[in-house]
């Protein structure tokens, strides 16, 4: 990976998986097993924060027990969850499970029902959690669609898609996420 410009905040959006029982908590384990792996060339390479979102709402302890070394390393764990955001400090990994910012942006509304709902108003909410737009977007798996995770958040983010499978998401693949990203000309919504 060359030197250059790294974002300060990366999310993925992870492609679905339709494991149950057993093997479906197997499969936890990898996936969080994996994002270890992946994270760390992030958090090496200077990011501050890293966001991950699944699809699914998944068991939150097979993710702690394998996201430990992560932890171990000096890097806040935060849950995500449409209802609530505390601020934590970086470096910070974001897990959402099943996570919508289309839910959130429903509760601000409601919340900010009869006053002056602004963007202003949205952005402070999300910086006042330690939350920043991500820099970088990674889709695994094939997929060209967001979903509502990322609603607000995503619209000056640089797009990454990577054909593979979240499980065959390497390291490799990462370094090469970063560095087609510090390749680009970001430019913010200007043409």
């Amino acid at each position: 990976m060359s030197a250059g410009v790294v974002p300060v905040h990366l999310a993925i959006l992870v492609e679905g998986y339709h494991d149950s029982g057993d093997e479906g908590e197997m499969t936890v384990v990898r996936y969080a097993s994996r994002l270890v792996e992946v994270a760390e060339v992030f958090f090496r390479a200077g990011c501050r924060q890293v966001s991950c979102f699944f699809p699914e709402s998944l068991p939150e302890e097979a993710f702690l027990k394998a996201l430990e070394p992560l932890v171990g390393e000096g890097v806040t764990l935060r849950f995500l969850r449409s209802d609530r955001m505390e601020r934590v400090e970086a470096p910070v990994l974001n897990i959402g499970l099943a996570y919508s910012e289309k839910e959130m942006l429903l509760k601000l509304v409601r919340y900010f029902q009869g006053e002056q709902f602004l963007e202003e108003t949205v952005t402070e909410y999300f910086t006042g959690r330690n939350w920043t737009e991500p820099d970088l977007v990674i889709l695994t798996g094939g997929s060209h669609t967001i979903g509502s995770a990322l609603t607000w958040s995503i619209a000056y983010s640089e797009l990454f898609f990577s054909s593979l499978p979240w499980l065959e998401f390497t390291p490799l693949e990462a370094e090469r996420a970063l560095t087609e990203f510090q390749m680009r000309t970001r430019r913010f919504g200007r043409i």
